[in-house]
């Protein structure tokens, strides 16, 4: 889902990344050879609880969620759903994009140079397509179709822990921790993006994870709500608009139907 590598590595249903191996502090040897002297204090030293590892491999990725099309958020989706055999889902809208029918629009500005750097995603067949707006295209998970930043974007509700808001790129986290548009440099239509965050804010959600920014915890809804306090229906945002209407439909589709 977006970000690919920092999704794979979520918890749940997401894919886990190679452990990790941490660096011993300088000395950390040192005093458990010293503890070892003193009988007692070494075995205290050297069984201290560790935390628990969840470790997930390919092989457990089951469903992919894609937010939209750039190539950031679909980079090596291609490759997942080939290794674990995962089905990829995303909005019919950008489904064309993302399975190489047609290419997309040109980057603008610095993001021609981020582009660059990643290259071009290989193209994907998708086993699911988003038609229409508030279906469940997995369990627990709701598809919001939040058009602006692409005309298919789509941010997931997930319902645990008091809602938990997959943002994509229709929202950022700003440094003062105000809730921002998404990249607008790549927006098909910032304006709205803008209403797209308005929407966001009637769903109720304790955390919010976006695709560029820190994660809000703890009634980040609220975040969202002043955002959309600030701006009224059909202001303009910040950012160059170009025309971006959703896609009609109603429902969730099988592209192979």
């Amino acid at each position: 889902m977006g970000q690919n590598d920092r999704r794979a590595r979520s918890g749940g249903w997401g894919l886990r990344a190679e452990p990790r191996f941490r660096e011993r502090a300088p000395g950390r040897h040192r005093r458990r050879r010293r503890a070892g002297r003193h009988g007692v204090a070494a075995q205290r030293q050297a069984h201290r609880p560790r935390p628990a590892r969840h470790e997930k491999t390919i092989g457990d990725v089951r469903v992919v969620l894609l937010t939209h099309h750039h190539v950031d958020h679909i980079g090596n989706v291609a490759d997942i759903r080939r290794r674990s055999g995962a089905r990829v889902i995303a909005h019919a809208a950008d489904a064309p994009v993302i399975t190489g029918a047609i290419t997309g629009e040109p980057p603008k500005g610095l993001a021609r140079f981020a582009v660059r750097l990643i290259g071009t995603p290989e193209p994907t067949k998708l086993d699911q397509l988003i038609t229409g707006d508030e279906t469940s295209p997995v369990p627990g998970f709701t598809a919001l179709h939040t058009p602006g930043h692409t005309r298919g974007h789509v941010s997931y509700l997930l319902e645990r822990d008091g809602g938990i808001l997959f943002a994509g790129d229709t929202a950022g986290h700003g440094r003062d921790g105000r809730v921002t548009l998404g990249p607008t440099q790549v927006s098909a239509d910032p304006t709205e993006q803008s209403r797209s965050i308005a929407k966001l804010a009637t769903h109720d959600f304790e955390h919010a994870v976006f695709g560029h920014g820190q994660a809000l915890t703890g009634r980040a809804v609220d975040r969202f709500r002043e955002y959309a306090g600030q701006h009224a229906p059909g202001d303009p945002a910040p950012g160059d608009p170009a025309p971006g209407d959703p896609a009609p439909g109603d429902g969730v589709s099988d592209p192979g139907a």
